[in-house]
């Protein structure tokens, strides 16, 4: 599986709207999914939550969260869709594109984007877990 400690996982299903609507299974250990689902809801709806700002991944919607597994079975390895995104590889990608417009943003949006490339670069870091 993807980590070393022993506890149950979680996982989000994302619907991602685009031209081909497809889902995303984004997966977390046990301890930081609440802080992991938290910011996903905040940030769903966001106004950032678009195809302008976070590309392929966007807009996005929470339509499922999958509690306490131990592993994944995948029976079609061919669909893209299919192998689950670890949440700190999510965030990167996420935190990637909002970073291209932190030199240029609209003052709208400064506030609410500066706050979410700080959540985004903390869960990307593992930052939701305490280092003791």
């Amino acid at each position: 599986m993807f980590f070393s400690k022993k506890s149950g996982y979680h996982a989000l299903v994302l619907y991602i709207h685009h031209d081909h609507p497809q889902p995303l299974l984004v997966v977390m250990p046990s301890d930081v999914a609440g802080d992991v689902l938290s910011t996903l809801k905040k940030f769903e709806k966001s106004s950032l939550n678009t195809e302008t700002y976070i590309g392929s991944l966007g807009p996005f919607a929470i339509i499922h969260e999958i509690r306490s597994f131990e592993k994944i079975a995948i029976h079609n390895d061919g669909l893209p869709w299919s192998e689950p995104m670890l949440y700190t590889d999510f965030a990167k990608k996420i935190s990637d594109r909002l970073q291209e417009f932190m030199d240029d943003v609209p003052s709208d949006i400064e506030e609410e984007l500066v706050y979410f490339v700080g959540e985004f670069t903390m869960m990307q870091d593992n930052g939701f877990v305490a280092p003791f």
